[in-house]
């Protein structure tokens, strides 16, 4: 779940586990998002999604004056993502920064780049984390997602607005022309469905749960769904899968071609194949004599995956065969 939500590739883990480098910021955000949502479920707050803000706010505390400085600036950005935007830039840059009290035009514009990066996968996360599953831009985008299911009937409009029947729209999926309306009332957490009339139709419940009785009948089956969890899985799915269609539910703008968001920026350090110049384009071929190299690597390392990726990442950086052969039984 932590690989789909940041859209990272377990070839990239391979590289990481093998030279025993750090993982990328988005990574680390995540894994310690999931942790600290295990954490909040395992205390039974009653609000736990008030109680995840709070924990999530003092896990993201940082004494270093350069990430505070650029959190100041980029509201929403992470301290993992802050002190990584800083690991990238050289020290001349920094000590202009800390004279300064100012971000950079360049160093602005890739940060730019990591608040989007950011919000996706908070929003991704939504899918997965129960005391983050009420995040409005995961409600937005399993709103959106629900137009691209099989059958979804075109003459269908749902709609989600605030605390009655009448409150103000938040959102809506459908065409406003349509002979179909369903509302549904959010009250916290929970979700009321009513007909174009303001009709109840269905006990309040949670969003997923909610969407399900909002349907005509037959649409489920036609998905192929059997209920509300599934229904959240199948969205989930879709969006991690479609990170380009998230940020444009969400209203971001398209990132320029030169950015390397967290996940990217970490695989261009290790020159990997998603480093912008075309997947695997300038990989080199294997040689015929990496079988036994491939082998030794599988024995010194059963659990890691996409081995033969790994040596022709190596020899893209560099490396010839003589000294990976030789670097490998000391590792």
């Amino acid at each position: 779940e932590v690989l789909a939500v940041t859209g990272t590739d377990r070839a990239l883990l391979t590289t990481l586990h093998l030279e025993h480098q750090a993982p990328p910021a988005a990574l680390t955000d995540a894994v310690e998002r999931f942790e600290l949502n295990q954490r909040v479920l395992q205390m039974k707050d009653e609000h736990p999604q008030l109680l995840f803000e709070r924990l999530n706010q003092r896990r993201e505390s940082s004494d270093d004056p350069l990430v505070q400085l650029i959190k100041r600036d980029f509201p929403g950005m992470t301290s993992a993502a802050a002190r990584e935007l800083l690991l990238e830039t050289g020290a001349e840059q920094r000590a202009t920064i800390q004279t300064t009290q100012t971000v950079p035009l360049g160093i602005a514009g890739r940060a730019r780049g990591y608040l989007q990066e950011i919000r996706i996968n908070k929003a991704l996360e939504g899918f997965f984390l129960e005391s983050r599953a009420d995040n409005a831009d995961t409600l937005k985008l399993a709103l959106h997602g629900l137009e691209q299911l099989p059958g979804w009937p075109s003459d269908l409009r749902i709609e989600m607005r605030d605390g009655a029947f009448g409150g103000p729209l938040l959102d809506g999926v459908g065409k406003r022309s349509t002979t179909q309306r369903r509302i549904l009332v959010k009250q916290d957490n929970r979700y009321t469905v009513c007909d174009h009339l303001g009709k109840v139709l269905a006990p309040e419940s949670d969003f997923y749960t909610a969407v399900v009785d909002a349907m005509p009948e037959g649409v489920m089956s036609t998905s192929g769904l059997a209920d509300a969890t599934a229904l959240r899985q199948r969205l989930a799915s879709d969006a991690t899968s479609q990170r380009r269609r998230v940020a444009k539910v969400l209203g971001l703008q398209e990132i320029a071609p030169g950015f390397r968001g967290p996940v990217r920026l970490a695989n261009r350090r290790f020159g990997y194949e998603m480093s912008g110049r075309g997947a695997g384009a300038f990989l080199p071929d294997l040689p015929a004599n990496s079988d036994e190299l491939i082998a030794m690597l599988t024995v010194l390392y059963p659990e890691a995956s996409s081995l033969a990726v790994h040596v022709q990442n190596l020899m893209f950086r560099g490396w010839n065969m003589i000294s990976i052969n030789t670097w490998t039984p000391i590792r």
